[in-house]
């Protein structure tokens, strides 16, 4: 039986969403294929034919060995692996000729077989949206799924976080970035929503901890953070709690921890097509996909939220992601830092959609403001009181965040 390679399941994806085009806005061209190329091609010209995407019946009678793969729809990342491997073959091709050449002392020639090298990439051709009435099919049928927010303020100037949108989550270290970011993975968790949390600072077990502890609180049952992590917790308790977040919370938090695999912009791009809202602790410990980290150079991480952003999009997902204040960011006033002093501030603040930035406001308080906001208002306040034994961060009004930090002064 024939594997499956990115080659068949980059024409599966075609197959499957109807579009053989989709592969063309990727750069993915004819050539790039080396084992299933007469495939790829026929199905091109069966739609420049006839007008339609043929069936998987269809190629089948052509092609009967094909392994097709039915649950295949994602076109981005076999597409980056077609043209990676089509690069990797040429690559090779070049050094294989460069080196004869060598051997025969032709200089020049070894020099033009390496700098010759480039790949090949095509576009779909636009087309004018302004007199094009495609979009209204289900512009009053369809109602935009927007994954919602645990903050009333939040929720009221976002509407919650869209597809394709980018959002950044920042504050100085150890400030509560993690469980902030938990607390919005379980707030769409409740909502139905599936989630993926790449953690790169906790393990496995302090994420579903910290889960368990803001789930059980929202159900209404008996959570003790520091005893659930230290195994002291009640097990029949535990066993409840359990049971009912099975029973009663609709979604589903799938985890990604560093002992899995390094995380890159290629390895977020493979599974968010799954998930309705992905999550990245932090991007400063993200790598580049030629396993670079994120921290070395400016450059590296500009690279990076950029690839983010280009995710959401093309997935149709949502992505959330923590990151640091700099040091100019430290000040002794209340309002949270302002945008600029987000590390790396000039890239994370262009592609974010919306970005957040989140101060202590006394002992057990804090205050966020909604630095950015691509699609409504922007430079709202709002509080929230944080418990994390408790499983609790709720929004607050101003008054009970100035009786905490006044309390906090006086102890």
């Amino acid at each position: 039986m024939a594997r499956t390679t990115p080659e068949t399941l980059l024409i599966s994806a075609l197959l499957n969403q109807m579009d053989p085009s989709a592969a063309k806005q990727y750069g993915v061209l004819p050539e790039h294929f080396v084992g299933y190329r007469d495939e790829y091609e026929w199905i091109q010209s069966h739609w420049a034919q006839f007008g339609v995407c043929p069936t998987v019946d269809a190629l089948k009678t052509v092609y009967r060995d094909f392994p097709h793969t039915p649950d295949q729809t994602d076109v981005r990342f076999p597409s980056s692996e077609v043209r990676r491997n089509a690069a990797s073959r040429a690559i090779a091709r070049a050094f294989m000729r460069g080196s004869d050449s060598l051997a025969r002392g032709d200089v020049e020639g070894a020099y033009e077989q390496i700098v010759g090298l480039r790949m090949e990439t095509v576009s779909v051709k636009p087309s004018n949206a302004l007199v094009d009435p495609a979009f209204m099919d289900d512009y009053y049928d369809t109602d935009e799924v927007r994954v919602p927010m645990p903050w009333n303020t939040l929720q009221g100037v976002t509407n919650g976080q869209g597809p394709g949108e980018l959002w950044y989550f920042a504050a100085r270290q150890g400030k509560g970035k993690s469980s902030f970011l938990t607390r919005m993975a379980c707030q769409s968790a409740m909502a139905g929503h599936r989630v993926l949390f790449y953690s790169l600072e906790m393990t496995k077990r302090q994420v579903q901890v910290k889960t368990h502890s803001i789930l059980g609180r929202d159900l209404g049952l008996r959570v003790d953070h520091r005893a659930m992590l230290h195994r002291t917790f009640d097990s029949a308790e535990y066993k409840t709690l359990l049971q009912t977040i099975e029973q009663q919370v609709p979604g589903h938090i799938d985890i990604h921890t560093p002992d899995m695999g390094m995380v890159t912009p290629s390895v977020i791009a493979a599974r968010a097509g799954e998930y309705d809202q992905v999550f990245v602790d932090y991007i400063g410990l993200v790598k580049a996909d030629d396993g670079t980290p994120a921290i070395k150079d400016y450059r590296v991480i500009a690279e990076i939220s950029n690839e983010l952003k280009q995710i959401a999009l093309s997935k149709k997902t949502r992505i959330v992601a923590a990151a640091q204040i700099n040091r100019e960011g430290v000040s002794a006033q209340m309002r949270p830092p302002k945008l600029h002093t987000l590390a790396q501030s000039d890239h994370l603040g262009n592609d974010g959609d919306v970005v957040l930035t989140m101060k202590e406001y006394g002992r057990g308080a804090s205050v966020v403001s909604v630095e950015k906001n691509r699609h409504g208002a922007s430079g709202n306040l709002f509080w929230t009181a944080f418990d994390a034994n408790a499983g609790h961060y709720g929004e607050i009004s101003r008054e009970k965040a100035d009786e905490i930090l006044e309390a906090s002064e006086d102890d």
